[in-house]
């Protein structure tokens, strides 16, 4: 009698449900395609198989146990092994969730590589995305920022280009080259020496943030397509899974649960 196929496990996104600011990502095969940045620090830790992460002009050789914390804003992009199975989790935290560790400085500055105990960060992870009281919180950041000091192995500088800041991801902040008398190609320049990327691919980015946030306080993804400036839902899925690696129906299932205290919220604008 023959076998099943093991069936990959699907990658899946929650939040806490009295604390959206914490996001946490765990699944295997769906990832981003293209460079991008998040408005969030964020920890990514490989469990099985191995990825190269591109940040600026640094390469990064990431295998299963080890991990890479990232500043806000600074794009990168990860190209998994295809040889080999991949499986990861993701920690997202808001950079307001930064301001009480002694490690502020050096988490928005340099770009952390190293050994992570996976069981640990797997079940901090978990932990910190579960109703749980503030003061519960605030004792597991504490651990995570004691995992991440101890783990570390490598620290490396962010690249010298400008990394993109939370406004400039998520608000409606005007392209400071707008309204210059560069051309086009001094524009394109201009972007790829301040980010590293080229002005559309920085507009890119503002919109998937910007609608990333409307998806979070529930909207649907036809009105967020639209607020977004897309020009149909089909694109902007297109889009979305391209520099995410999920639907976004599939993103904001993690939010399901905290639809009632986000209703209250004002949308973002748009950017």
């Amino acid at each position: 009698m023959s076998s099943r196929p093991e069936r990959s496990p699907v990658t899946q996104v929650s939040r806490n449900p009295l604390d959206p600011r914490i996001e946490f990502k765990w699944g295997a095969g769906q990832h981003a395609t293209r460079k991008h940045a998040h408005r969030e620090f964020s920890v990514g830790l490989v469990i099985r198989g191995r990825t190269q992460v591109w940040i600026g002009g640094h390469k990064f050789d990431i295998s299963s146990g080890s991990g890479i914390a990232i500043p806000p804003g600074v794009p990168h992009l990860c190209q998994p092994d295809q040889q080999e199975p991949f499986q990861f989790c993701m920690l997202y935290l808001d950079q307001s969730l930064l301001s009480e560790t002694e490690l502020m400085e050096q988490i928005l500055q340099t770009v952390q590589v190293g050994s992570i105990d996976v069981s640990r960060f797997m079940d901090l992870g978990h932990r910190l995305v579960a109703e749980s009281p503030q003061s519960d919180q605030g004792d597991l950041l504490g651990q995570l920022w004691e995992l991440l000091a101890q783990q570390a192995s490598q620290a490396v500088e962010c690249d010298a280009r400008i990394p993109l800041s939370a406004d400039a991801l998520t608000g409606s902040t005007q392209d400071p080259d707008q309204g210059s008398d560069q051309s086009r190609y001094q524009r394109f320049r201009s972007h790829k020496q301040r980010y590293g990327l080229g002005q559309q691919g920085v507009r890119q980015i503002q919109r998937i943030e910007f609608s990333k946030q409307m998806l979070k306080q529930g909207s649907s993804v036809a009105r967020t397509a639209a607020e977004a400036g897309f020009f149909d839902q089909s694109h902007y899925i297109k889009t979305f899974r391209m520099y995410t690696g999920l639907m976004p129906s599939q993103y904001q299932s993690g939010t399901r649960r905290v639809m009632g205290l986000c209703s209250r919220q004002t949308l973002p604008r748009k950017p």
